[in-house]
């Protein structure tokens, strides 16, 4: 049994004119929502293909009166204005009757959001859960019957198609009903700086964040390895309906190594600079498509590329190749029945994948649990859903 309940104020500041965009949570209620939208072919200049969303453009607003005329009439009615705090709750509710677990599971978010001028915002995000430390990942540390973090703290601007985001927060690069194969939102938000450019068309986007330090044993001894990640990652949408992406991503880490410029560069090419060391690292790309072919169905894939052997010259060109695959489609209001969604997808990542070969240090793990695919590696899935929103007309 399963009871959840939300209480939501969310986007009421993003459908105002002249107010800072704000970056929606990846998974939130509002985030879902615009993934709806998009499956009935409106918001498709919000990526299909990556997130957090950053709500701004007034021609989408539009796209939200046309498509809900009642929910854009109850965000008019509560402008928010500059330096006007956003005040929101999420709050989960969950009672399980399982052999593996039973209880009541709580989950909390509080979040503000302050729009400090048309092109600067600041957000904060607590999260709270009471059932955190019986996850063995857990590394944090449990006070009064409760365990929590600062989910997201964040400061972002956007002014004329450029975007800067600095501190903690949410990324996702690449599709999936659940789960991205390359960055996604499994694990805890990473605290970085990440810059984007973004035209109708057109959107390039880097970042580098630091991940939790780990601690492994080299030749010398007991090591601390600080680690990093970098990525970059270009999008083109040159039909309505059909948006193409390529990223790359590094993530490295070397026991008593400082730090290496070439890898904060946001148009380098990573892959040769691992390749040239004398510095090592892990590389990881992916090439991943969104297409509405027609009205209410949409299709969608996903190639990741962690090690593809082209040479036997030594032992380690024997190991097996190393990548990813997703494809999936999405049917919108089957049979007529408005608000509903059926959903049929399939991923393969195979053994090693993720693992990198310089040391443990540089396995896509942030916090102890995947960066990419919240399954890790070796295993193939696949997925059928029906969801269903209310629509009252």
């Amino acid at each position: 049994m399963k009871f959840k309940c939300f209480i939501l104020l969310v986007i009421a500041i993003a459908a105002v004119k002249n107010i800072p965009a704000q970056s929606l949570r990846p998974g939130s209620i509002a985030a879902e929502r615009i993934s709806f939208w998009q499956h009935r072919g409106l918001l498709w200049k919000l990526s299909p293909l990556s997130q957090p969303h950053a709500v701004e453009n007034a021609l989408l607003t539009m796209q939200i009166r046309a498509f809900d005329e009642e929910y854009w009439d109850y965000l008019s009615r509560y402008p928010i204005k500059p330096w006007q705090l956003g005040l929101w709750v999420e709050s989960e509710n969950y009672y399980q009757d399982a052999a593996a677990h039973t209880g009541y599971l709580s989950r909390q978010r509080m979040s503000f959001h302050i729009p400090v001028t048309s092109w600067l915002s600041v957000t904060n995000t607590v999260y709270a859960n009471n059932r955190l430390d019986e996850d063995p990942n857990y590394m944090g540390k449990r006070q009064n019957s409760l365990t929590g973090y600062t989910e997201r703290a964040v400061i972002s601007a956007h002014y004329k198609g450029f975007e800067a985001h600095l501190g903690r927060d949410h990324l996702v690069w690449g599709p999936g009903r659940d789960a991205a194969l390359l960055i996604s939102d499994h694990c805890r938000p990473m605290d970085q700086v990440r810059l984007g450019y973004r035209r109708s068309w057109f959107h390039y986007e880097f970042f580098t964040a630091t991940l939790d330090p780990s601690r492994f044993s080299t030749k010398e001894g007991p090591a601390r390895q600080r680690r990093y990640l970098s990525g970059h990652r270009l999008e083109i949408q040159p039909l309505k309906h059909l948006v193409f992406g390529i990223s790359e991503a590094i993530l490295f880490a070397e026991p008593d190594a400082g730090i290496n410029l070439a890898l904060f560069n946001p148009v380098i090419f990573y892959h040769g600079v691992q390749l040239n060391g004398p510095d090592t690292g892990n590389t990881v790309g992916s090439l991943n498509i969104a297409w509405m072919p027609t009205s209410y169905w949409t299709l969608y894939g996903d190639l990741m590329i962690d090690d593809i052997q082209l040479e036997s010259s030594v032992p380690g060109d024997r190991e097996p190749n190393a990548y990813g695959a997703l494809v999936g489609t999405v049917f919108s209001d089957p049979f007529d029945i408005s608000g509903a969604e059926t959903t049929i997808e399939y991923t393969r990542v195979t053994n090693r994948t993720y693992n990198g070969q310089g040391g443990p240090w540089e396995r896509w793990l942030h916090r102890r649990e995947p960066l990419g695919h919240r399954m890790g590696n070796d295993f193939d899935r696949f997925l059928f859903g029906i969801e269903y929103w209310p629509v009252f007309s």
